[in-house]
């Protein structure tokens, strides 16, 4: 049948007990019970086995053992031997019992207490004075161990030498003069012992880079043990500074808002509570990989959120509120993927535009139409006033051309120099994303260097490395339609641009945005 609840498994000093059912005010009536008994004489193991249906666990007041009788089982007992390849050969004893007493001795588990053990190694358990205590130990321990490893790497030298010694004669090694080394030290030796040199100093290489490997991980995790204890010793202080900023916090966002329920409290809690939390547990695991300072890891989340104490605190105080906007992020974005079309003018209702007939009015109605539809095509381009468009536009009118017909003509506005103007703000757009998105990729090779790549890490210079590439790729695009307009021809060379771009794209944004400028610059002139 199967048993009533989950098998149990205890270790009580050298024996392992698994029971499937326990009964019982105390649970002391015991079902379906296996022991490894482990034999300390020969360090074989657990080699004895006792199988049992039925037991009783019964102690005595101030007693230091602990009584176990076993009803209708086996026992199961290796034959050891002090040489190992007998112990292969040797059978197993196997008897069966009705009873069976057994006393097992708990004198051992009173000589320490385990849970007092436990909390003294936990770090967060030790008070500030213990974590001053340990923190001195543990830097001392690192000290000594950083110390023994560099003086075993610096001493080996002189002793990895000696098998060659050992094995190469005197008297095959060359006699050269003391300023006269060969290029090559090998050629000091016979060629006949050079392969057991070579084997030997390829030994040698293998074992110093062995130690050195060994020793920096034996570094590491002591420095991440150190790491830890800090981080435990500034937490005492960030939580009682992260209760004083939750309520700087939530007591003027309360003011702020103003309205009952839980509807949008709860959603700013939340927010706030994800990006401490996001933040803290962030800054703690990059502290223990030594990745940033201790100090840094366990404040960073207070140093986020802190600015954000003292704007909810500042506009509370003086009765503002808070507008939440986000045109900063939706106008550029919308930028970016807007499509790329010049706007017209609108046409201006003249009848209702009263203009002086002044000296200015005077010198333009001496212009030819030609000259006069010139003005108003490029009245962008040369930076006109509306005023003096605006007389423009009535003089041809007294000449019967209407702002229709310079539309139909395509002399409302200039479109190609309209294009160029918007290519000139799309390139400035994705030329300082692009570099935004080149400082970071630089940013993210230098922390990967200093600290462990992970998955995060990967994954985030996989996200930054599309985009510098899509925005290097648009805003050479933009520099490419400019010079088409004037020049009739591409002027900087795309998939050249992208091989080259992260090497080079400090040159390449300067070289751009030169281009751009010359073809400004050609169609003004």
């Amino acid at each position: 049948p199967k048993p009533q609840n989950p098998s149990v498994l205890k270790s009580v000093g050298n024996s392992n007990i698994k029971v499937d059912k326990k009964s019982g005010d105390n649970g002391e009536f015991l079902e379906g019970i296996i022991m490894h008994v482990k034999n300390t004489n020969y360090g074989l193991g657990a080699n004895t086995i006792i199988k049992a249906k039925k037991g009783l666990l019964s102690s005595e007041d101030n007693s230091n053992s602990l009584q176990l009788e076993l009803y209708d089982g086996y026992y199961y007992e290796e034959i050891a031997s002090k040489n190992p390849v007998d112990n292969q050969k040797q059978p197993f004893a196997k008897s069966s019992f009705s009873k069976q007493i057994m006393n097992i001795d708990l004198s051992q588990l009173n000589n320490e207490n385990m849970d007092d053990q436990e909390i003294s190694q936990t770090n967060d358990m030790l008070t500030i004075s213990e974590l001053n205590f340990t923190l001195d130990s543990l830097q001392k321990n690192y000290n000594d161990e950083a110390k023994n490893i560099a003086t075993n790497i610096v001493q080996r030298p002189n002793n990895v030498l000696m098998p060659v010694r050992t094995a190469i004669p005197a008297d095959s090694v060359k006699a050269q003069k003391k300023d006269s080394l060969p290029d090559n030290l090998v050629n000091l030796v016979e060629k006949a012992d050079r392969p057991r040199v070579l084997e030997v100093a390829a030994n040698n290489i293998t074992s110093t880079d062995y130690i050195v490997k060994s020793g920096g991980d034996k570094l590491f995790e002591k420095i991440k043990n150190i790491n830890k204890h800090w981080i435990a010793l500034y937490e005492k202080y960030v939580i009682a500074y992260a209760c004083l900023l939750m309520f700087f916090i939530g007591a003027p966002l309360g003011a702020i808002i103003r309205k009952g329920g839980l509807g949008l409290p709860i959603v700013f809690a939340v927010l706030i509570f994800i990006v401490y939390h996001f933040v803290n547990t962030f800054g703690k695991k990059l502290a223990q990989e030594n990745g940033i300072t201790p100090f840094l890891g366990s404040w960073m989340s207070s140093f986020v959120l802190t600015p954000l104490a003292l704007l909810f605190t500042y506009r509370a105080t003086n009765d503002m509120g808070v507008s939440i906007n986000f045109d900063w992020i939706t106008k550029p974005i919308g930028k970016l993927f807007a499509p790329i079309k010049s706007e017209a003018p609108a046409i201006i209702n003249l009848a209702t535009v009263q203009v002086a007939q002044d000296d200015e009015w005077q010198a333009l109605n001496g212009y030819s139409t030609d000259e006069l539809v010139a003005i108003v095509r490029n009245s962008r381009q040369f930076n006109h006033s509306y005023p003096y468009r605006t007389k423009v536009l009535k003089i041809l009118e007294s000449r019967d051309i209407t702002q229709e017909n310079l539309a139909e003509a395509n002399n409302l506005y200039n479109q190609e120099y309209d294009l160029l103007t918007v290519f000139r703000e799309k390139y400035a757009l994705f030329a300082n994303l692009a570099l935004i998105a080149y400082f970071i990729m630089i940013g993210l090779v230098a922390a990967g260097s200093m600290i462990k790549t992970n998955k995060t890490l990967i994954i985030l210079g996989i996200i930054v490395t599309i985009i510098f590439y899509f925005s290097l790729y648009r805003a050479v695009q933009q520099v490419n339609r400019s010079a088409k307009i004037v020049y009739k021809k591409k002027k900087v060379n795309l998939i050249l641009a992208l091989v080259l771009g992260f090497p080079f794209y400090i040159l390449i944004y300067f070289y751009n945005k030169r281009a751009l400028k010359e073809a400004l610059s050609a169609y003004k002139s």
